[in-house]
């Protein structure tokens, strides 16, 4: 993950974090444009869409898992783990939280934030 967010950040983490980074994915949920809630994994390009969060939430969770899952069976191959965004709100969405540096920092802290209008939350590695 740490080579996905010198990606992002466009230089070497080491001044920006100090903790090492122990997830996989940012998954996040948010409150679309077409009023539907949408969420996503990054790096994977996982979507998904529902009328509720909790729904949205609980079915990103699952298709990470089995997205994860499938990576593992076939050796983790580089181009399936790490996918441009294909939507263009959910790439807005991330921007706006990576370039928050409280909001980046609070998720890599804590591994989720809640807000009205968004929910993020850090896929931690699975052993």
């Amino acid at each position: 993950m740490n080579t996905v967010l010198n990606r992002i950040f466009r230089k070497p983490l080491k001044n920006k974090i100090s903790k090492k980074v122990d997830f996989s994915a940012i998954l996040m949920v948010y409150k679309s444009q077409n009023g539907a809630w949408r969420g996503f994994a990054h790096p994977y390009n996982v979507t998904t869409e529902f009328d509720n969060r909790d729904k949205t939430i609980s079915v990103l969770k699952e298709q990470v898992e089995a997205y994860e899952e499938g990576l593992r069976k076939y050796n983790n191959p580089e181009h399936l783990r790490s996918v441009p965004f294909s939507n263009v709100e959910d790439e807005q969405m991330f921007s706006r939280l990576i370039l928050s540096g409280g909001l980046y920092k609070t998720l890599l802290n804590e591994g989720k934030i809640t807000a009205s209008d968004y929910y993020a939350e850090t896929q931690r590695v699975q052993a």
